[in-house]
């Protein structure tokens, strides 16, 4: 279908017309992309069972937490974990935390450390590390904080696939 004869000087509405069909055309096809590359991404990613992750632990208790840039909220969850594996006289798990960001040393924001005081956390000698292949390989199980996380990581580091989980999947009442 040609469309050469859309635009006129004079009568400008067809070419606008055509622009914007074009465009939601796009944006439908985009769309369904989407949905469908999410739908695998969940499917994947809401694979957690608790035997999955007992499994993984009972042969490398170390578990990683992984968020953009290690300041907030991967140490945080880091922190709370700690604090209630030994609550539960669980205190044979080794914890770690890692950022996607090449930058290290950052400590953690006032706010956040102002948030782990109300849990009886402390930040303040937190400082950021960046993720590496040594710390992936040395982790039973890893959680990401966000689905960008995830799928950031399972590209980079595809053969660690089966012990990367984000942290909320456990929220969701699986088995």
């Amino acid at each position: 279908k040609e469309h050469w004869d859309s635009f006129a000087v004079d009568d400008t509405i067809p070419a606008v017309v055509d622009f914007w069909l074009a465009a939601l055309n796009l944006i439908n096809k985009i769309d369904i992309i989407l949905r469908k590359s999410f739908m695998k991404i969940w499917v994947e990613v809401s694979d957690v069972s608790k035997e999955k992750i007992k499994k993984l632990l009972l042969a490398n208790p170390s578990i990683l937490f992984v968020c953009l840039g290690n300041i907030n909220r991967s140490p945080f969850a880091e922190a709370y974990a700690s604090k209630k594996l030994k609550e539960l006289s669980l205190g044979r798990y080794i914890l770690k935390s890692a950022g996607r960001l090449q930058r290290e040393g950052r400590e953690s924001s006032f706010l956040a450390r102002e948030v782990a005081k109300e849990y009886g956390l402390d930040l303040n000698y937190h400082r950021s590390r960046k993720i590496s292949k040594g710390l992936l390989e040395g982790s039973g199980i890893i959680f990401c904080m966000d689905l960008q996380d995830y799928n950031e990581l399972v590209k980079d580091f595809p053969e660690k696939r089966k012990k990367i989980f984000l942290l909320g999947a456990l929220s969701r009442g699986n088995k």
